[in-house]
C-alpha cells in the first residue's frame, strides 16, 4: 500500500509541481548576521501545505544561508539536513565555519532548510498531508528557486530518510548526495529493534572500556558496567532525584530506570568531538554518570516541552508518521523483553522504542510506512555508516544500499553517530564527492 501511494505521489509531482513552483516567490535574501562573526542571510518562502493543491493555504519555509567564500569559485548549493527528526538546520547553518571543511566553505552557499511546521509546531495541517513526501517536494521547490540545474545535498542521521525520500521521487535531478548515518525505512518493526538496541548496547560497552583505559574518563577505575546496571536497579525501584529539574520545569523532576536506559543515547553519539561543535562527548557522559551515583540524575531527565515550539513536538509528530506502531503497552513490552533477554544493560532501550511506546493512541494515522525506496538515481550516492554506531547500526546502510540503485558504501572505522562532523579522513572524502564529484572506490574502510 506504502508502495502504491508513493508510485501516486511520483505522479501527481509531475502533475501538479510546476503549477504550484510558479506562485512561488523569487528568493529575497536580508542579512541576518547581526549576532554572528560571519555573514549569513535568511530568508521566508511560502509554499503549498498539500502539493497536489496548489491552491491550498500555505506554509512557511525558513532559510538561512552562509555564502561561499570565494564567488568565483561557488558550484552552487549544498542543501542540509541534520536529521533529529526535525532539527532546524538554520541552525547548523550559523556554525557553518565550525563546521564545514575549508572546500565546502569555498564552492557552496550552505543552505539550512528548515521542515515545514518547524516553526509553528501547533498547526498540524501544515504537516498533512504526506509530510515526509511534502518536505522532498519542499526541498525541489527550495532548488529550483534557488537556481541550481541540480541538488547537491547532505543529510545526517534521521536525514538520510529525508534524502532516500527525494531520491526516490526526483532520482534524475540530483549532482550529489551524501547520506551519513542511514536509517533504513524499510524494516518490519520487530526487525528494527533489534539491529538498534544491539547497537545501543554495543555503545555502552565501547563506552566502559573507554573508560578503563583512558585516565580522563571521571570513572576510570570504576566498573562501569556494574555502575550503570546499579544506577537502573535503583531508579526501577525509586526514580533518582533530578533537583536542577525540579527547579527549573524543563525536565522531569526524577529519571525511573527505563529513562536512564532511554536517555543514555544522548550521550553515546560523539565519542571525542571538536570542542568548537560544544557537542557532548564520552567524558561527558562518564561526569554524567559520576552526578547520577552522587545522587543528582539531572543530566539524565527526559526534557519537557515548556513552550509551543519545542523541537519536541516536531519530533514526535515525525516520528508517529513514519513508522507503523504497535496499538497497545502489552505488544511492545513483548517486543522488548525479547531483546531484552540479549541486552543485559540496556534490556532493549532504544530510539526505535518511540514510534511504539510514545505513539500509541496517537491520534493520526500513519502517512508514511516503512516502503522500500526504490531510487532508479543513475548518479551514485554517496553512503556513510560508522562500523559501531550506537544509532544507526551497519545493517540499515546495508539495506539502503540494496535500495538505492547506484550507491557507494563508506565506512568508519569506530564509535560514535555519524563522521562529517568530525574532521577526520570521512569527512574530508564526503568534501571530495561534494565538490569534485571523486567517490571513494567501492567498501573503503577509513580510521577516521
Amino acid at each position: 500500500m506504502a508502495q502504491s501511494r508513493n508510485t501516486i505521489w511520483l505522479f501527481l509531482t509531475a502533475t501538479f509541481l510546476s503549477q504550484a513552483l510558479a506562485s512561488i516567490p523569487t528568493i529575497k535574501w536580508q542579512n541576518c548576521s547581526t549576532s554572528t562573526p560571519h555573514p549569513l542571510d535568511c530568508e521566508n518562502i511560502q509554499v503549498p501545505i498539500d502539493w497536489t493543491d496548489p491552491e491550498s493555504d500555505q506554509v512557511t519555509l525558513r532559510m538561512v544561508r552562509h555564502n561561499a567564500t570565494s564567488p568565483s569559485k561557488r558550484l552552487g548549493s549544498l542543501i542540509v539536513n541534520p536529521g533529529g527528526p526535525g532539527s532546524p538546520a538554520s541552525t547548523v547553518v550559523t556554525y557553518a565555519p565550525y563546521a564545514f571543511g575549508a572546500d565546502i566553505l569555498t564552492h557552496f552557499d550552505i543552505i539550512g532548510l528548515d521542515p515545514r511546521g518547524l516553526r509553528e509546531p501547533h498547526r498540524p495541517s501544515h504537516r498533512a498531508p504526506g509530510l515526509r513526501v511534502s518536505i522532498a517536494m519542499d526541498i525541489e521547490a527550495v532548488r529550483i528557486a534557488l537556481g541550481d540545474d541540480k541538488l547537491t545535498d547532505l543529510g545526517l542521521s534521521y536525514g538520510t530518510v529525508l534524502g532516500a525520500q527525494y531520491a526516490q521521487l526526483f532520482p534524475g535531478n540530483i549532482r550529489a548526495m551524501a547520506l551519513d548515518g542511514n536509517v533504513d525505512h524499510n524494516m518490519a518493526r520487530t526487525y528494527s529493534l533489534t539491529p538498534s538496541s544491539a547497537a545501543h548496547e554495543t555503545g555502552l560497552i565501547r563506552f566502559s572500556q573507554w573508560c578503563a583505559q583512558n585516565s580522563t574518563c571521571a570513572l576510570h577505575g570504576t566498573d562501569v558496567l556494574q555502575l550503570f546496571d546499579d544506577l537502573v536497579a535503583q531508579a526501577d525501584e525509586t526514580p533518582l532525584p533530578a533537583p536542577v529539574c525540579a527547579v527549573s520545569g524543563i525536565c522531569r523532576s526524577d529519571v525511573t530506570g527505563e529513562e536512564l536506559r532511554d536517555n543514555l543515547r544522548n550521550w553515546l553519539p560523539f565519542k571525542d568531538p571538536p570542542p568548537q561543535l560544544l557537542l557532548t562527548g564520552w567524558n561527558d557522559l562518564a561526569f554524567t554518570l559520576a552526578q547520577a551515583k552522587s545522587g543528582n540524575a539531572t543530566l539524565l531527565s527526559t526534557p519537557l516541552a515548556t513552550d509551543p515550539a519545542s523541537i519536541l513536538f516536531p519530533e514526535l509528530a515525525i516520528y508517529c508518521l513514519d513508522w507503523s506502531r504497535d496499538t497497545s503497552v502489552a505488544d511492545v513490552k513483548y517486543k522488548q523483553d525479547n531483546t531484552a533477554t540479549l541486552m543485559p544493560h540496556t534490556q532493549g532501550v532504544c530510539e526505535v522504542n518511540i514510534p511504539q511506546v510514545q505513539c500509541i493512541g496517537w491520534p493520526v494515522p500513519v502517512e508514511n510506512r516503512e516502503h522500500n525506496a526504490s531510487s532508479n538515481n543513475t548518479l551514485p550516492i554517496l553512503l556513510v555508516n560508522v562500523e559501531l554506531d550506537p544509532l544507526t547500526p551497519m545493517e540499515w546502510v546495508v539495506g539502503q544500499r540494496e535500495q538505492i540503485r547506484e550507491s557507494v558504501l563508506l565506512t568508519r572505522r569506530g564509535d560514535g553517530h555519524t563522521s562529517y562532523f568530525l574532521f577526520g579522513e570521512t569527512s574530508r572524502a564526503i568534501d571530495a564527492y561534494l565538490v569534485g564529484l571523486e567517490l571513494p572506490g567501492e567498501n573503503v574502510v577509513l580510521d577516521s
